[in-house]
C-alpha cells in the first residue's frame, strides 16, 4: 500500500496499525524493524508490546522504546500507543498496577494504549475496567484519524456501513470462534489471524478472499467470501508441524501469495 493510501481509503480515514515486539528484541528475533517502518511512513499507529508484569518493569521497558532511545520520528506517526499486558494465563494485573502503567504512558507523552487482552477487563467483577474508568478513562476520546483527512470530525463511525455480521447477537457465530465458556476459561485465543487479499482460484481467475487462522479443535485456515462472510473452503495444513500453536497469523501479498506463521 502506498504511503497515503488510495483515495477511497483516505475518505474512510483508514490508518495502518502495527503491533510489533519491543525494540530491539523485535528486530533480533523477528526482523521487525519498526523504527524504520515509522520513519519510512509505512505505519500510522504503532503499538509495541510492552508486556511486563508490574509498573517498574513496564516503565523500564517503556523508556527503551522512546524516540530518543530508538530513533523513530515522532512526526511520522499518528499515534504511539504501547501494548499493556492485563491478562495472561493465571496472571491478571491489579487495579493499582494498571493505573501506574497507564500513568507511565501519560508521563511519557503517550495518550493511549492497547490492552492485552480484552478478557482481563471483565474478570473479577470488572476490576480492571472499573479501575481505568475511575482514573484515566473518565472521558471518551476520539479515535485516531488519517492525516490525509481534513479534520477528526470527518472520521466519525457514521461513515462506515455494516455489510455483514457474524456474531452471538445475530445467532450466526462461526464455528471457529470461541464460545462464551471457552473465553471464561481463558481459552479465547482460538482465532487470532485474519487477512484479506486477491488470490488465484486455481483456474486462472483472481478472486477476493478472507482468510482466518483458527486452532479451535484442530488447526484450520478458513477461506471466506468477503462479500458475506460465508465459508467457502479451507487451505491444506497437513504439512504444518503439530505444536501448541502451529500457526498464529496470516497475510496476503499484493501479488496474491499467502503467508502464515
Amino acid at each position: 500500500m502506498s504511503r497515503g493510501g488510495t483515495p477511497s481509503l483516505r475518505r474512510t480515514c483508514t490508518a495502518r496499525s502495527t503491533s510489533p515486539s519491543v525494540w530491539n528484541f523485535s528486530y533480533r528475533e523477528y526482523l521487525q524493524d519498526w523504527p524504520t517502518w515509522i520513519n519510512q511512513g509505512s505505519t500510522d499507529l504503532i503499538h509495541p508490546q510492552v508486556y511486563r508484569k508490574g509498573p517498574a518493569q513496564y516503565e523500564a521497558t517503556l523508556d527503551a522504546q522512546s524516540a530518543d532511545q530508538v530513533g523513530w520520528d515522532e512526526e511520522e506517526v499518528i499515534g504511539f500507543y504501547p501494548g499493556v499486558l492485563i491478562k495472561s494465563g493465571g496472571y491478571l494485573v491489579t487495579a493499582s498496577d494498571i493505573k501506574d502503567m497507564v500513568q507511565a504512558n501519560r508521563d511519557h507523552g503517550y495518550q493511549g494504549e492497547v490492552l492485552f487482552y480484552f478478557d482481563g477487563l471483565r474478570q473479577f467483577d470488572n476490576l480492571v475496567a472499573d479501575a481505568l474508568k475511575e482514573s484515566h478513562y473518565q472521558e471518551p476520546v476520539p479515535l485516531p484519524f488519517d492525516r490525509a483527512s481534513a479534520s477528526p470530525q470527518e472520521c466519525s463511525s457514521a461513515q462506515f456501513e455494516c455489510e455483514w455480521e457474524r456474531s452471538k447477537a445475530k445467532g450466526n457465530v462461526p464455528p471457529y470462534i470461541a464460545t462464551d465458556s471457552e473465553v471464561a476459561n481463558g481459552n479465547g485465543y482460538q482465532a487470532r489471524g485474519l487477512a484479506y487479499g486477491e488470490v488465484g482460484d486455481g483456474s486462472g481467475t483472481t478472486v477476493e478472499r478472507l482468510f482466518v487462522v483458527s486452532t479451535k479443535d484442530s488447526l484450520a485456515l478458513h477461506v471466506l467470501d468477503p462479500a458475506n462472510g460465508e465459508q467457502l473452503s479451507a487451505l491444506d495444513v497437513s504439512s504444518v508441524e503439530s505444536t501448541a500453536r502451529p500457526l498464529n497469523d496470516i497475510g496476503v501479498t499484493d501479488d496474491g501469495i499467502i503467508y502464515a506463521c
